[in-house]
């Protein structure tokens, strides 16, 4: 990628993951370094260069590299990940005979109520499973930032 700065510096690249930091005088080449990045400008003048400095130094701060930012739910606690905390469905009982229209009424509605709650077990179950999903993210961004401060210094 190029920039193009017009008289005194001809032109600026950025090269991502690069670690320099070394400065030169008129017609040498300048390079500024930021932590993941690599800007090499072509210097004219001297008085251009410190003029641009500024510029670069705010180029520098502004944050170039994209930051995964995870959204949703987290199981995380102060004690250690937490087990699920999900009510697992009561199967229905089985009646001894289909005598009666009674007894077969009471079993497909208590076949009805466990499906329900079959239906909110998984759901549960799910939602418990996407926040584990999401804390592990959290904590393989934060590994990563840790490796980028580890290999900036």
């Amino acid at each position: 990628m190029y920039f193009h700065f017009g008289e005194g510096i001809e032109h600026i690249r950025y090269q991502p993951s690069l670690s320099l930091s070394l400065a030169g005088k008129a017609g040498e080449l300048c390079l500024k370094a930021r932590r993941s990045a690599l800007f090499i400008a072509i210097a004219t003048e001297p008085v251009i260069v410190m003029k641009n400095s500024v510029f670069l130094l705010l180029l520098m701060i502004i944050p170039l590299n994209a930051e995964a930012y995870i959204y949703g739910g987290s199981n995380l606690g102060y004690s250690g990940y937490p087990s699920h905390d999900c009510n697992e469905p009561v199967k229905p009982f089985n009646p001894y005979s289909f005598t009666s229209q009674w007894e077969i009424d009471s079993y497909n509605a208590q076949v009805k109520n466990y499906n329900s709650q079959l239906q909110d077990y998984i759901a549960c179950l799910e939602e418990y499973t996407d926040n584990a999903n999401n804390d592990i993210k959290r904590i393989q961004e934060k590994a990563r930032e840790a490796i980028d401060d580890k290999n900036y210094w």
